[in-house]
């Protein structure tokens, strides 16, 4: 059964300090409207600009209000692999899954190094976990060879591929048979489902969760013309996002829909009053049907 994550955000107030009323209205407000899971402390939860005890405060607030279906996934990866390992263990048993990022800033890191790496994290843990694949923003790539070292690790449960190729999804889904693929890019959501994807973790359904919901129905249930026509909506919407600085964009447009205004923190920076204005007129459109 395909799953649909949202990628959610972590709200800061005007200073810049984790706004925790917002976050309990938005991971309530995503439960209602169906959404199967959220991943926290994700790249759009800017989890580098976070400490370590705020990782941890934000993932158990998010763990204490999951209810029925909705699922936790819990962004768990640091370059240190000692705070890896340690943030696995603190949301073990508590969090459904774990998402894991590779080491980065390390340049030209060898495979046997990235090896090791994953191998002590998945010797120390039982959580499942997802590697996350975001080779532009990481440097160090994901591999299906790499995930194929790792297959005898029970708790390897897949992969987020977020290069934004269908080749690269593609090839974990053919190389790597045995673990579940997860598309990491919205404009890629019904081609990766046709090549047998297992669900998508998404940006854009932080604003527009039922367009992902009713993409996931039309496709299961044969309908490959209503499929098509609602990622041909969801690429738009992200052509628009796309114009301004993203988790900025994904803040302001929340705001939209009645909630109060996120900010984001440095080095990232906050869309400018002209810039709201713009990303409002061309987002109009799609929030009002």
């Amino acid at each position: 059964m395909i799953q649909i994550y949202t990628a959610i955000i972590t709200p800061f107030d005007a200073k810049k300090e984790i706004n925790f009323d917002l976050f309990d209205d938005l991971i309530r407000w995503q439960a209602r409207e169906g959404i199967d899971g959220l991943v926290i402390c994700g790249t759009n939860g800017e989890f580098a600009s976070l400490s370590l005890d705020e990782v941890k405060a934000i993932l158990k607030f998010a763990i204490d209000r999951k209810k029925g279906k909705l699922k936790i996934i819990a962004g768990t990866g640091r370059v240190s692999i000692k705070e890896t390992i340690a943030l696995c263990k603190f949301v073990e048993g508590a969090a459904d899954k774990a998402l894991v990022v590779p080491p980065y800033y390390f340049k030209e890191l060898s495979p046997q190094g990235i090896y090791n790496y994953f191998k002590q994290l998945f010797e120390n843990t039982h959580i499942p976990i997802i590697l996350y694949n975001i080779p532009k923003y990481t440097g160090v790539p994901i591999t299906p060879e790499l995930i194929n070292k790792l297959k005898t690790y029970e708790n390897l449960e897949g992969v987020k591929d977020s290069t934004g190729t269908i080749s690269n999804t593609e090839h974990f889904l053919n190389k790597c048979p045995n673990i579940k693929v997860y598309a990491g890019s919205d404009a890629l959501l019904y081609e990766s489902f046709k090549r047998g994807a297992a669900g998508a973790i998404s940006s854009i359904s932080n604003i527009f969760p039922k367009h992902l919901l009713e993409m996931k129905r039309r496709f299961l249930a044969g309908d490959k013309k209503g499929a098509l026509s609602i990622q041909e909506e969801i690429l738009k919407i992200r052509t628009v996002l796309k114009q301004f600085p993203n988790r900025s964009a994904v803040k302001v447009a929340i705001s939209l829909l009645g909630y109060p205004m996120s900010y984001v923190r440095p080095p990232l920076i906050d869309l400018t009053e002209q810039q709201q204005k713009e990303l409002k007129n061309k987002l109009k459109i799609y929030l009002e049907k």
